[in-house]
């Protein structure tokens, strides 16, 4: 593609939006009754897969002599014209002649867990232990990189290469399939491995009686460590070969050791009395000794307040901390290419580009003397251009060993209604609605680099004095010699907060055919709904910057202001036929945030899907299910992207057709959006709203039942949470510890 006078690379294509996975799992439990009091289990899985991911061919600056025989005769007449006609010069280029980069990934995962649970000699009394073991492997081949050194021994070479490779090495032209392409063409390994292991042992039972019922408490203690090793080949470990990483990657070994000590009391108040049916409150606290953190203390109070039958009221305050998994920790530090869009564009590009938006604005004057004191030069200030879309060299991303656990605290209040009318036809009718309000501080993650240009140029006021000393700014560097960026530092950080507030909204309705008149086998339908009202979601990025308001708008994420997802089934005896519709509402495009444009947006879009089941007999049943029932296809906002579009759903896992899926996938709706394994309690999303990640604190379970109703409705799976670099489950009205 050819803009402003030079080549400009178009990926749209070559990338891959949605990558084939193959998976094969096994799962194995043993349980045994040891007297009359004690029963010890034994369990264990395993899960192999592979996804392979095709992206556009490595791009590099680098630096070329002005004696290379390939160098043509318009480009030989421009050097010749410098004051050191014989000084090397700087080339970027696209290396199509190696062809398109590739990612082969082999996973492995394997857990094993053991343990016992039986009563005590003392009332109602249980007890329960266990410990478990797991790791993921992963084997990530990456092909198609090129060699550095080799790049320089041809490029410098007197006759171009010719003697070292077939007609020698023409960066000035595409040359695929050549020697001298396979000359430098490198394949790459990279081993990862995470592991977890965990004890725990606790004990639960009733205490004294009260007006409303029992007391009853729960307590235990556990040990965990999480760890991490990442360990490139020799290749990346010299920073010789530019692929998916360019310079040293280094390997990296890390762990996390916590232990904790838990409790929680249910106080029922009052029972029975006018107006109150069941009045209870239910609290917990959960101290945790981490290693690499020291001491944190989590809690949570929760009150219900049963009216009648009918009605049921409930909310609660819980303080959560996330701390920072293994991988955000101590993934490995290496080198990237951010995304900055062209020049032109408010908000886009390089902005001491003289041909952007920055440049020409109110604030022209003041851009300028940013750009001075940067270090782009004075005498290149006023005729500077960046026409590339990304930075090609000097980004670097990867863990941080100094981050701080997140904070989070979240207050819920709702309510139930079960009418109980006499009509047949309502006497299964359940519908709730929860208001929820979460803030999270400290939040872990990068800032990406168009982020970073445009708070450090005042686009959102992040920078009203247009101070090189700001924070943003601070991220990044030019080079004094040519004034382009040259560094970016992209790594994990501990953030400035998320904010976010809704409705949620569910029914859940069972009526049997016969209240309509039929036949006793006619069977039932059984209708649920849920809908999500997003109020607010706003994000901060460092403390002390504005917020920005999300709620509507659409970015590499969507906020909906509504989202559902509404399943009709029919069912009889072994058989049931289900309907389910997914709904997203309209949004805009988040390059208008701060403006009054509503013109560019994303059209509301609905989804259907259908599945069957029949059950054979006891011990076989078969499934059927078609996902986009009607082939809708996935809107498409403007937002740049090299690949013109960016697909929402990240990492919802395959076949998986859940409210926070529905939301945020524009992958058609079909089963499977790209880059996701596990299922974590539905949700695993590693872009997943703040109110799904929130609850899944500590550093996640191993997923074992235990008497905590919390740690059943909150805990993600321990190493699986670590592997994705996130712990998140589903908030179902309460929090855990």
């Amino acid at each position: 593609m050819l803009l402003s006078n030079r080549i400009r690379y178009n990926s749209s294509g070559k990338n891959g939006l949605i990558l084939p996975i193959e998976r094969l799992s096994a799962y194995g439990r043993v349980e045994h009754e040891v007297g009359e009091n004690t029963t010890v289990f034994l369990e264990a899985n395993f899960q192999h897969f592979t996804s392979r991911a095709q992206y556009a061919p490595a791009g590099f600056t680098f630096d070329a002599p002005a004696t290379n025989p390939f160098i043509p005769a318009d480009l030989a007449t421009v050097l010749a014209s410098r004051p050191d006609p014989a000084a090397d010069f700087t080339i970027t280029r696209r290396f199509t002649d190696v062809g398109f980069r590739t990612a082969s990934t082999e996973y492995n995962e394997f857990r094993a867990a053991g343990g016992a649970s039986g009563r005590l000699p003392i009332g109602d009394w249980t007890w329960d232990a266990y410990g478990s073991y797991a790791q993921v492997t992963a084997e990530e081949r990456d092909r198609n990189g090129f060699s550095v050194s080799a790049l320089e021994t041809l490029l410098y070479a007197p006759d171009g290469g010719r003697s070292l490779c077939s007609g020698g090495l023409n960066v000035f032209g595409n040359q695929a399939g050549s020697a001298c392409a396979a000359y430098i063409r490198r394949d790459t390994i990279r081993n990862t491995r995470t592991y977890q292991s965990v004890v725990e042992g606790t004990v639960q039972g009733s205490l004294v009686k009260l007006p409303g019922g029992m007391m009853k408490f729960a307590a235990g203690a556990d040990y965990r460590k999480d760890g991490y090793r990442f360990t490139p080949d020799s290749a990346l470990l010299a920073g010789d070969v530019v692929s998916f990483s360019n310079g040293v990657v280094p390997a990296e070994d890390g762990a996390i050791t916590v232990k904790e000590a838990f409790a929680e009391l249910l106080v029922p108040i009052l029972a029975d009395l006018p107006a109150i049916k069941k009045l209870e409150v239910d609290a917990g606290l959960r101290y945790s000794d981490y290693n690499t953190f020291g001491g944190i203390k989590t809690y949570r109070v929760e009150g219900s307040w049963e009216v009648v039958d009918a009605l049921r009221f409930r909310g609660g305050y819980a303080r959560a901390v996330r701390a920072p998994s293994v991988g955000e920790l101590f993934a490995p530090q290496s080198q990237t290419s951010p995304l900055i869009g062209a020049a032109g564009g408010t908000g886009q590009g390089d902005p001491c580009d003289v041909n952007g938006a920055y440049r020409a604005g109110a604030n022209a004057s003041q851009v300028r003397s940013l750009c001075l004191a940067q270090g782009l030069p004075a005498t290149i200030v006023d005729r500077y251009t960046f026409d590339n879309t990304q930075i090609v060299d000097g980004g670097v991303t990867g863990g941080n060993p100094n981050l701080r656990p997140e904070t989070a605290d979240t207050y819920t209040a709702g309510v139930v209604l079960t009418p109980a009318f006499d009509a047949p036809i309502f006497r299964r009718l359940n519908i709730s609605v929860d208001y929820y309000n979460i803030t999270i501080a400290k939040v872990v993650g990068p800032i990406d680099g168009l982020t970073a240009l445009q708070r450090c140029y005042n686009l959102d006021g992040s920078n009203p004095t247009y101070n090189p000393g700001n924070v943003y700014c601070s991220l990044f560097g030019r080079s004094t010699s040519t004034g382009q960026i040259n560094s970016f530092s992209l790594t994990n950080q501990n953030l400035g907060k998320y904010k976010t507030s809704g409705l949620d909204i569910a029914l859940d309705w069972n009526v049997p055919l016969s209240a309509f008149g039929m036949s006793d086998r006619a069977g039932s339908l059984h209708l649920t709904a849920a809908a999500t009202r997003l109020l607010a979601f706003d994000i901060q990025t460092f403390p002390g910057d504005p917020s920005v308001h999300y709620t509507g708008y659409i970015g590499d994420i969507g906020y909906p202001k509504w989202r559902s997802v509404e399943t009709l089934t029919y069912l009889n005896g072994g058989f049931s036929i289900g309907l389910q519709h997914r709904y997203i509402d309209g949004m805009v495009d988040v390059g208008l945030i701060g403006t009054d444009d509503r013109t560019t947006r994303v059209p509301a879009i609905n989804y259907f899907d259908l599945n069957l089941a029949v059950a054979v007999s006891k011990a076989f049943s078969m499934r059927l299910g078609v996902n986009n029932l009607t082939d809708a296809q996935p809107p498409v906002y403007d937002s740049f992207s090299q690949s013109n579009t960016i697909p929402v759903c990240m990492t919802c896992s395959a076949g998986h057709s859940t409210p926070a899926c529905a939301s945020r996938s524009d992958n058609g709706g079909r089963s499977g959006c790209g880059r996701g394994i596990y299922d974590c309690h539905s949700y695993h999303d590693d872009r997943a709203p703040v109110r799904d990640r929130v609850v899944c604190v500590g550093d996640g379970r191993d997923g074992r039942a235990s008497a905590w109703r919390w740690r059943r409705q909150g805990r993600c799976t321990g190493l699986q949470a670590q592997h994705h670099q996130t712990q998140r489950a589903v908030r179902k009205g309460r929090d855990p510890l």
